[in-house]
């Protein structure tokens, strides 16, 4: 039996953290502006602004501070599946088995997995909310994100592909 674990990258978490620092302060700066210079005051800018530097900051310090541990597991590729911890809806989908994969396309940042049979997982799904992204939003699609991992794209290219000619879904990319 193969398999393929990606775990959680601790230098990948850094610069998505400085990622979300800049767009603190661009939201700020943004918000900043809008409150003392620009004449007319428009609201919808002002809270996005602030909205921006709020969730910006929030978001660097939990990833600066609290990452996800280096020795957890983000993303395992097994003979019976996929599995993911890397986002709400992966998380909640748990083991997909591969005969329950219609297609799976992937880039350079997330892999999005689209299933024949959506109701089987969103059954396994307590939340409410995730549930319905799941059905509604992705329409029975499990995104899962490999940016903060330790998983490079040809990697993964190779990996699926063996999968994907194993167990006759179709691979885009």
């Amino acid at each position: 039996m193969r398999k393929k674990t990606f775990s959680y990258s601790k230098s990948k978490q850094k610069q998505m953290a400085l990622q979300f620092l800049g767009l603190g302060a661009l939201g700020a700066v943004m918000a900043l502006y809008m409150w003392l210079w620009a004449d007319p005051i428009i609201l919808a800018v002002l809270v996005g602004g602030i909205f921006l530097a709020v969730l910006g900051i929030v978001v660097f310090f939990k990833l600066q501070f609290a990452p996800k541990k280096e020795h957890e597991t983000a993303i395992h590729i097994s003979d019976e599946g996929i599995r993911a911890n890397t986002s709400p809806i992966a998380k909640a989908a748990s083991l997909i088995a591969w005969e329950d994969v219609e297609n799976i396309y992937f880039s350079t940042k997330l892999i999005d997995v689209k299933l024949k049979n959506p109701e089987k997982y969103a059954a396994r799904m307590k939340s409410f909310f995730v549930r319905d992204t799941f059905l509604k939003s992705l329409k029975g699609t499990v995104r899962i994100s490999y940016i903060e991992t330790n998983a490079t794209y040809d990697e993964l290219t190779a990996t699926l592909t063996e999968y994907a000619a194993k167990n006759s879904f179709s691979l885009s990319q």
